[in-house]
């Protein structure tokens, strides 16, 4: 992946500064699921989002109105085992925090999980399947916005081609099938991501593996997406061009402010030396 340019990373972080995530962290993780959830709380803190974490059967506390975003991250236990861990008021708290206007964000594991046997916060008819062929660990090649990029998958949710109105599908796999799927719920936004862009180089030797700050720039844009903040499919030259143009004017008012206090400090001096002199 080409690295973003300065002024979109510039404005990336600061959209960020006052969002809010909340990450479920399993009570009773396996050796390799608690990597995978503390490197999704990594993936979060390194681009400026404030985070907590939440656990089995403290969710429907700690799912307030603070929270602008949800996130369920992947792991390796079946998922009917992974939602009978959940009491009824958690998901109860997490169709209503969406219903009324949050965001979930669910990597792998996380986007099964909202499927219509455990959340039911996409409304399709039947469960989400795994995809065919991709059982063992592997970096797969995707595509956003014509450019190509690797990503790490290991038994990934099939998100499908997706066209209908109100599924907004973003980046694809060489066969066709998205990456990350948007779909509303009530007044709020479900993500479901297939890979996982939590993954850090540690993960893989593997040598054309993405440095781990590409990764987790992917994960964090694609969360930024929920909240309206960037269409990566048509990020159009117009749009890039208001943010320059925004950033150069906020330089502008930066210098002009020091050039103006230099001046009113001279001036000061100048006055000083005339009263010295009188």
């Amino acid at each position: 992946m080409k690295p973003l340019p300065v002024i979109l990373y510039l404005h990336l972080t600061l959209s960020v500064l006052s969002r809010t995530a909340l990450i479920f962290l399993d009570k009773f993780p396996s050796p390799d699921d608690a990597i995978l959830e503390q490197s999704t709380v990594a993936m979060f803190k390194e681009n400026n989002w404030t985070t907590f974490t939440t656990t089995n059967e403290r969710v429907s506390a700690d799912l307030t109105g603070k929270i602008d975003l949800y996130v369920q991250p992947g792991g390796n236990k079946d998922v009917s085992i992974m939602f009978n861990g959940f009491s009824s008021d958690d998901v109860k708290a997490i169709q209503n925090f969406v219903n009324n206007g949050g965001k979930y964000y669910g990597i792998c594991l996380g986007a099964f999980l909202a499927g219509p046997d455990f959340f039911n916060i996409i409304p399709w008819g039947s469960a989400i399947q795994n995809k065919v062929g991709f059982l063992k660990p592997a970096l797969t090649k995707f595509t956003i916005n014509g450019t190509t990029n690797v990503i790490y998958t290991q038994e990934p949710p099939e998100l499908g081609k997706h066209q209908e109105n109100g599924i907004d599908a973003i980046g694809n796999f060489p066969d066709g099938s998205s990456l990350f799927l948007v779909k509303g719920y009530g007044k709020g936004k479900v993500g479901l991501m297939a890979a996982h862009p939590e993954a850090q180089s540690s993960w893989s030797t593997d040598t054309i593996f993405v440095e781990d700050n590409i990764a987790f720039d992917t994960g964090i844009l694609l969360a930024e997406h929920l909240f309206g903040d960037y269409s990566l499919e048509a990020l159009s030259a117009g749009a890039i061009l208001g943010i320059v143009l925004a950033s150069v004017a906020f330089i502008g008012f930066l210098i002009g402010g020091v050039i103006y206090f230099q001046k009113r400090r001279h001036s000061i001096r100048s006055n000083m030396k005339t009263a010295q002199k009188l």
